[in-house]
């Protein structure tokens, strides 16, 4: 709960033990409370349009409200209402009929960055600028130096520059160097929470991906997982793209203390293809130790090549580093298996358009 309070003594937190109750901020001079029950407002009779791109350090896009007899027929918003303000989280949860009935799967949360008012003709839409929690990453800014001597695993580390933008860490199957190794690691005044998470990650073999609930899940993403959901026979291809291209880099190399690791792309390498990558990492105090961190940083690169895209309508439960495969009598005459690198959402009801592009990675 951000205040504007300046005085020397700081601010003490305290909280009703009732859900219903207050969370509080006082000084010797101040008190400021904030209710802890929430808010709501069911947004989806006025949902004309949606459209959101999801990446790996990236989650924006846009909601469109019809804002010409809004909330039920009660006209037009005079100005956005409660608690639709910039700040406030959107949970949205794209929907689909089953045999069951109707379903329905919440995406990764997205909060409200912007609100625009629009009139094209006669038609007045609102439309709430949103974004994810790499944004609110990125502006996490840190106002001093903070130092991570070596006691501390790098699953520690990322778990703290989370926390400090107000977000929940979790792992699920994490890389053994992840819980493992014990970097002297420092983010320096002025760096973003996004580009601690990103140097930390970069000599890891693992990813991060945003659940629901203002959390984060870091996992590793092993080029032997299995297939969690199949394309191309009961659930349509309306368009694909099939993309096959090497990984940036050949060859990592790693500069330790006192010793020198390397880990090599052997395919890329034997075609003369990609880069030679020098890496400064003073963790690394072997050989052994080196060559991991080249290797979890070759990794890296790898997981970001760009493998095409597929177009379908919506599976409302897949996610960023999910594994599909597909069939398509036109591209291949074998099943494609590929990880899901980018989700672009799309929603018109205006065009008839409900619909997903899926970005496609390596394995």
């Amino acid at each position: 709960m951000p205040v504007d309070y300046g005085g020397a003594e700081g601010l003490v937190l305290a909280a009703d033990a009732a859900a219903a109750g207050f969370v509080y901020e006082t000084a010797p001079d101040a008190v400021y409370r904030a209710a802890q029950s929430q808010v709501q407002l069911t947004l989806k009779a006025d949902v004309l349009a949606i459209a959101i791109d999801e990446r790996p350090y990236a989650t924006r896009g846009h909601i469109d409200l019809d804002n010409s007899m809004a909330s039920g027929g009660a006209g037009p918003y005079a100005g956005p209402p409660t608690p639709i303000a910039i700040g406030n989280l959107v949970a949205i949860s794209w929907g689909y009929r089953t045999a069951s009935g109707a379903q329905s799967s919440r995406m990764a949360d997205v909060w409200i960055a912007g609100i625009e008012h629009r009139r094209t003709g006669g038609v007045s839409t609102l439309r709430l600028h949103v974004e994810g929690a790499w944004e609110i990453l990125q502006r996490n800014t840190q106002r001093a130096q903070i130092v991570h001597a070596g006691g501390e695993s790098y699953f520690a580390v990322l778990t703290r520059i989370f926390a400090r933008a107000g977000l929940q860490l979790a792992g699920s199957s994490v890389s053994s160097r992840a819980t493992s190794v014990t970097p002297q690691f420092t983010i320096a005044p002025g760096a973003s929470g996004l580009e601690a998470i990103r140097a930390a990650i970069a000599v890891l073999a693992d990813r991060v991906r945003l659940p629901p609930l203002a959390a984060a899940l870091l996992t590793e993403p092993l080029p032997s997982a299995a297939t969690q959901y199949t394309f191309g026979a009961a659930h349509a291809l309306r368009d694909v793209r099939l993309r096959s291209e090497p990984s940036r880099a050949r060859e990592v190399q790693t500069f330790g203390a006192a010793a020198y690791g390397e880990a090599i792309d052997f395919p890329n390498a034997a075609l003369g293809l990609g880069e030679c990558i020098q890496r400064r990492d003073l963790t690394s105090s072997t050989g052994g130790t080196a060559a991991a961190t080249a290797l979890a940083h070759l990794r890296q690169l790898a997981l970001d090549t760009n493998a095409g895209r597929i177009t379908v309508p919506p599976h409302c439960g897949l996610e960023l580093l999910d594994v599909v495969d597909f069939t398509d009598a036109l591209i291949s005459v074998t099943t494609i298996k590929r990880r899901v690198a980018g989700i672009t959402w799309c929603l018109d009801r205006t065009r008839g358009v409900y619909e997903q592009h899926i970005e496609l990675g390596a394995m």
